[in-house]
């Protein structure tokens, strides 16, 4: 689903992604309100959120998404992020940022990778976001001394900072994913962290299962 104020991009992004197969456009929309509404009807498996829309905004729509629509995956278009954007965004359950001047050469190569568990920021992977925000004058995370991950738990912890799935790790261990979200929250107590951006992020400065 596409939800983007400009006509010119809505229809730029439908040309970009016609010739991709895997992809079908479900819904296009030009405001924030209309975007909650159609993705309560579509149920779409990606939504393509522009940053700046009139009555709300994408950092609104993804405020509400993380309660109406939690598993939703989401790529926001943007003419211009700031650092401080791109960590709000990124916190808030979207999945990647792509600039507006990249979009037709990058657009089918995000939603891949959304689509198929990884986050999107530019060219980069999200272990690169993660050290990237990882930076002094970035995000505070707590000293990792005292923490005392298992051999299991810091293998979850490296296939997180990699973006792979619950189901990913799972099949990549041999274990049932109700087992990976175990896990996940005994990892989530022992470091203090709440998401799993945070959990990479506090890995990659520490070192951690990296």
């Amino acid at each position: 689903m596409v939800a983007d104020d400009h006509p010119v991009v809505r229809i730029g992004v439908r040309n970009i992604l016609a010739p991709l197969t895997e992809f079908q456009i479900v819904g296009e929309c030009s405001d924030g309100e209309v975007a909650l509404r159609l993705v309560r009807t579509h149920t779409p498996d990606l939504l393509i959120l522009d940053l700046a829309m009139p009555k709300m905004s994408g950092i609104e729509v993804l405020r509400a998404l993380r309660i109406t629509a939690p598993n939703i995956k989401t790529l926001v278009l943007a003419a211009t992020v700031d650092r401080k954007q791109t960590l709000e965004i990124i916190q808030l359950g979207a999945r990647g940022i792509l600039l507006k001047d990249v979009v037709a050469e990058r657009l089918g190569a995000a939603c891949r990778a959304i689509v198929g568990g990884r986050y999107w920021l530019g060219d980069q992977t999200v272990t690169d976001i993660v050290r990237a925000m990882a930076d002094p004058g970035g995000m505070h995370l707590p000293n990792p001394n005292g923490v005392n991950l298992t051999a299991r738990q810091l293998q979850i912890v490296k296939a997180v900072v990699e973006g792979r799935s619950n189901k990913d790790i799972a099949e990549k261990l041999s274990i049932s994913e109700e087992t990976v979200k175990r896990h996940l929250t005994i990892i989530f107590d022992k470091t203090g962290m709440s998401s799993r951006l945070e959990l990479a992020m506090y890995a990659v400065k520490h070192g951690i299962g990296t």
